[in-house]
C-alpha cells in the first residue's frame, strides 16, 4: 500500500501543470491550457518532427498496442481465513507464502490520448514457505517440517487507464482525432479479472514416525480480482516501456471449495510492481 501511495504522490507532483501558465489561450482554458513540450522524445529521434502544437509528436493511426510485463507479487492481507469456532487471530497470508511472481500479456486500444483500455492475460506464482517444529523424544531431537503447497493462477480480464500524455497541449488529450504520442505518459487505471486458482495441497513430515501426509486444501476454482494500478510509461517512435505498481483485491471461494466446513478463505490483497515494454501499430 505504501507503494502505491508513493506512486500516486508522484503523479500529484504533476498536477501544477494543469493549471495555467505563459502561453495560456485565455479565460477559458485554465483546465486545458497548452503545456510545456516534452523534448526528450524530440532529442532522441535526432531532432525529427513534433507535431501536436509543440508537444510530442501525435500519430492518430498508432491506436492499438501489445504490452508484456513481468513483476513481484507481495501478499499483503492480515488473515488468510476465518475460524469459525476459535476466537484465535488466525495467521496471515505472508505466513503461508513468499512474495510470488507474475507474468502479463495485454491487447490495447487507444480510444484518445487520454483513454486506453484492453485485455490481459496472465500467470501468477507463490511459492510456499516451509515450516519446522523441532522437538524431543526419549533424547532425540526430531523436527517436523509443514508447507501449504505453492499457489499457481491464471488470470483473464480487462483494464481501463486515464493517461496524462504531457508532451501534448492538454486541450488535445479528449480528441478523438490524435492517438500515440510520444513522450513521457503517466497514467492511473483500473483492472478487474477472472482467476483460475490451480489446486493446492499441503504436505506433512512427521519426522518421529518417519512419514509424509499430503492433503487438498483448496480445490480448484474460480474467484476474482479488482484494483488499481498507477505507473509511468515512456515513449519512442512506435514503442516504449513502462513501470506500474497496482493494489488488488482476491475474492476468497465459495463454500465447498475450502479446507473444511470449519474454515473459510478469507479475501487476499496482493500488491504487484512490474515493469514492461509495450508496441504502437
Amino acid at each position: 500500500m505504501r507503494t502505491f501511495l508513493t506512486v500516486i504522490g508522484i503523479l500529484g507532483l504533476l498536477s501544477p501543470a494543469f493549471a495555467d501558465g505563459p502561453g495560456a489561450e485565455g479565460a477559458g482554458s485554465s483546465l486545458v491550457s497548452p503545456l510545456p513540450p516534452f523534448q526528450l522524445d524530440n532529442w532522441l529521434a535526432g531532432g525529427g518532427e513534433t507535431g501536436g502544437g509543440g508537444g510530442g509528436f501525435s500519430d492518430a493511426e498508432k491506436r492499438l498496442s501489445i504490452a508484456g510485463s513481468v513483476g513481484l507479487i507481495f501478499p499483503k492481507s492480515e488473515q488468510a481465513f476465518d475460524i469459525k469456532k476459535s476466537g484465535a487471530r488466525p495467521p496471515d497470508w505472508p505466513y503461508y507464502y513468499n512474495n510470488g511472481i507474475e507474468f502479463n500479456a495485454s491487447l490495447n486500444y487507444l480510444f484518445m490520448p487520454s483513454v486506453r483500455f484492453g485485455g490481459r492475460l496472465g500467470y501468477e506464482y507463490f511459492q510456499a514457505k516451509t515450516r519446522e517444529n523441532k522437538y524431543t523424544v526419549l533424547g532425540t531431537e526430531y523436527t517436523d517440517t509443514y508447507s501449504l503447497g505453492s499457489m499457481n493462477l491464471l488470470t483473464g480480464g480487462v483494464q481501463v487507464d486515464f493517461m496524462i500524455p504531457v508532451g501534448m497541449p492538454s486541450d488535445s488529450w479528449f480528441s478523438m482525432d490524435k492517438g500515440f504520442v510520444e513522450g513521457i505518459v503517466p497514467y492511473l487505471g483500473w483492472e478487474g479479472a477472472v482467476t483460475y486458482r490451480l489446486r493446492v495441497r499441503d504436505e506433512y513430515f512427521n519426522d518421529f514416525s518417519d512419514e509424509t501426509y499430503d492433503d487438498e486444501v483448496m480445490r480448484p476454482y474460480c474467484t476474482f480480482i479488482n484494483g488499481l494500478h498507477a505507473g509511468v510509461e515512456i515513449r519512442l517512435q512506435g514503442f516504449g516501456f513502462f513501470v506500474e505498481a497496482a493494489y488488488l483485491w482476491y475474492s476468497p471461494p465459495k463454500k465447498g471449495k475450502d479446507m473444511s466446513y470449519m474454515w473459510r478463505w478469507d479475501w487476499m490483497v496482493a500488491a504487484p510492481i512490474r515493469g514492461g515494454v509495450v508496441y504502437y501499430f
